[in-house]
């Protein structure tokens, strides 16, 4: 297991391909998968990322921790300039092994507040596309907000609710 490890910006291992994981476990039974939130289960090749484990669609950070609003990890000095290395990713698994892109458009969100929206986008879409429930739906959902890394979420973005209990 990865108990005593953690998979970090510079990990070159994974949880093991040939392992099934529920998703993809699921899916072979009829489900659509999809995934929000921390994916700490490897990242240095293709093959280890969620659209390749038997989710559909996924929105995810791939290392440990980020910056709630900026949505980076650390910074990486290479010839002679420095550079941000951001951490959220949209994908899906479109041609057999999956497609990616940063999820540029929430800079500045807090990362609570942007798997809540995107979680909130695949139960939509999906009861949109299938209306009658003949597929059924596996949404796994793991918050970032349980950290105390990259800042406080802004008062201002928090609901009501939320205030109650801050």
């Amino acid at each position: 297991g990865f108990q005593d490890q953690e998979m970090t910006v510079y990990s070159d291992f994974s949880l093991a391909v040939n392992m099934t994981l529920l998703p993809a476990a699921l899916k072979a039974g009829g489900y659509k998968a999809y995934g929000v939130g921390k994916w700490n289960l490897g990242h240095c090749n293709i093959a280890y990322m969620p659209w390749n484990r038997g989710f559909d669609k996924f929105f995810t950070q791939t290392m440990s921790g980020i910056h709630y609003y900026n949505h980076t990890h650390d910074t990486m000095h290479y010839d002679g300039a420095t550079y941000d290395l951001y951490d959220l990713l949209e994908g899906e698994a479109d041609d057999g092994m999956g497609t990616f892109k940063p999820a540029l458009d929430y800079q500045g969100v807090y990362s609570t507040n942007a798997y809540q929206d995107n979680a909130l986008t695949y139960i939509e879409a999906h009861n949109k596309e299938y209306p009658d429930n003949v597929v059924p739906m596996f949404l796994w959902l793991a918050f970032h907000g349980v950290h105390s890394d990259g800042g406080d979420p802004k008062w201002e973005e928090m609901s009501e609710t939320h205030q109650k209990y801050v």
